[in-house]
């Protein structure tokens, strides 16, 4: 699981970095990632072929409109057996700060708590926990357990 930013910034080194990072991700696979603001100016410019097994989510973030991001999800569910051979599914929101979405990147972001309350409905009787996982401030992390206390 990568909480986000995990692309370096535009730069001199940033495509050959970020050919490093892709290809990273193409050999050993995350089961989730989450897109976070800092990945969205690069993001669009990757190849995301083979990449399949790593899925991308992003709970409040909006993509352009231009079919780069089919990729996208808004949750992942993730199922585990644990030690004692039970399954356990897990769904995992990702968020990203809506305040650090750049204009340039073509992405919007609703509001976190707005986005978590809108997708929970549809996950809540497949999944026996839910994860959210992103960028975040503390005081949103207390908000978000605050409202969503399951």
């Amino acid at each position: 699981m990568e909480l986000g930013n995990f692309f370096h910034q535009p730069g001199p080194l940033a495509g050959k970095v970020n050919g490093y990072m892709r290809d990273a991700l193409a050999a050993k696979p995350l089961a989730v990632f989450n897109l976070a603001s800092e990945d969205l100016n690069l993001v669009g410019n990757l190849d995301m072929r083979g990449l399949e097994e790593t899925e991308t989510i992003s709970t409040n973030l909006v993509p352009p409109d231009d079919g780069r991001f089919g990729f996208l999800k808004r949750y992942s569910v993730q199922e585990l057996v644990l030690p004692n051979g039970w399954p356990v599914k897990i769904g995992f929101l990702g968020i990203a700060d809506p305040r650090m979405v750049k204009p340039n990147s073509g992405f919007t972001a609703k509001e976190p708590l707005d986005a978590i309350g809108a997708v929970l409905p549809e996950i809540t009787e497949e999944v026996d926990f839910t994860v959210v996982i992103g960028e975040m401030s503390e005081q949103l992390a207390d908000q978000i357990a605050d409202s969503f206390p399951e």
